[in-house]
């Protein structure tokens, strides 16, 4: 992937920015899914990955383990089972956690930007010009930016590939206004607020999402980003198809592109895809009443098909029941079942643990 700088070129700057809304509103309905819980990355070495991340963004190591045969089997990923796994956090109140699980690397090389699945994750950051001195002389490559999104905007990011083939977009809003739909941070490095899903067929994929957890677009637009055509070998002036999908709590979203082209993620059998695998999303899902396996469309919080672990052990499960399910792309999807909240995080629940790390029994990750 190449360092061409990006254009007005993120679809947050049209989510902040007033593109018009050509499905739902900026308040939607309430959804089957609240927040997002946890980010998976797959990785050639997750506590190497680790060390990453605690060095250069800041975040905080919370747990260690080894991945389950409960929870691989729930994955469709048997080889998976005994694996190691680090859970990170940042210094925000909202607990939000990035994992790191080792898989082994595919024959074929991984192409960021390039296949179906879970392709980005975009990060509050404090300073988008700061948090780019700081990764000067990291392993972290640098895509573009920082620039504001848009002429005019006060939102600015950068963006950047991490080691293992993660995509980062690093964003903050300058202004600070009341009136942003963007969440701030007083750290260098905040938690995930977007994940950016991709696919050949937008249509189908917001379908999905919204039949089985009743989500709404909140955007639709056409964008230049010339960092991911340059990635797809097309004109840097080609226009990408994206939309928003808001989720319960604030600032919590999920964003889909469409590829002209999205083949499916090479990966080594029984283990995770490379790069961004899993995505746990707080919220609810059952299953709809003769549904299991059907062509019929399932109601708001109810999937077709999905395994459970009742009890799922770690920071982030917290001992609760977690479904999983695959979408329309073959996105890896876990429904933590939480309780909705829209306000602030208490401060019991809100500090970050002072251990340098937690070793778990089994597999899993975050706790409130």
């Amino acid at each position: 992937m190449g360092r061409r700088a990006v254009s007005a070129g993120l679809f947050l700057g049209a989510m902040l920015c007033g593109a018009p809304a050509v499905h739902g509103s900026a308040n939607p309905a309430p959804t089957a899914l609240h927040s997002i819980r946890m980010v998976t990355i797959s990785s050639a070495d997750a506590g190497a990955a680790a060390r990453r991340y605690r060095r250069y963004l800041g975040y905080s190591r919370v747990e260690e383990g080894r991945i389950t045969a409960e929870f691989a089997a729930a994955w469709r990923a048997p080889a998976m089972a005994g694996r190691s796994y680090t859970v990170l956090r940042s210094r925000d109140p909202e607990p939000v956690f990035l994992r790191f699980v080792d898989t082994t690397s595919p024959q074929a090389p991984y192409l960021p930007v390039s296949t179906a699945g879970w392709n980005a994750l975009e990060l509050l950051v404090r300073d988008p010009y700061e948090a780019h001195r700081h990764l000067a002389d990291s392993p972290f490559e640098h895509l573009a930016g920082p620039a504001p999104l848009m002429d005019g905007s006060s939102i600015h990011a950068a963006q950047y590939l991490g080691p293992d083939g993660e995509v980062l977009y690093l964003s903050a809003d300058l202004k600070r206004a009341h009136t942003s739909t963007l969440a701030r941070t007083e750290h260098r490095v905040g938690r995930p607020f977007i994940v950016v899903l991709a696919g050949a067929d937008i249509d189908a994929l917001s379908r999905f999402y919204a039949d089985a957890f009743g989500l709404t677009e909140a955007f639709r637009v056409r964008l230049a980003i010339p960092f991911m055509a340059a990635a797809q070998q097309r004109e840097a002036s080609y226009r990408y198809t994206l939309a928003l999908l808001r989720l319960g709590r604030f600032s919590h979203s999920i964003e889909i592109d469409r590829y002209p082209a999205a083949p499916a993620r090479a990966r080594v059998a029984g283990e995770l895809p490379p790069g961004i695998s899993v995505v746990t999303f707080c919220g609810a899902l059952s299953p709809a009443p003769g549904a299991m396996g059907s062509r019929n469309a399932a109601a708001p919080g109810r999937a077709r098909e999905f395994r459970t672990v009742s009890q799922a052990p770690g920071i982030a499960y917290a001992g609760r029941r977690v479904s999983f399910l695959n979408g329309a792309a073959g996105e890896l999807i876990e429904v933590l079942t939480c309780e909705p909240s829209s306000g602030p995080v208490p401060k019991r629940l809100a500090r970050v643990p002072r251990r340098r790390h937690v070793q778990a029994r089994a597999h899993g990750s975050g706790a409130a």
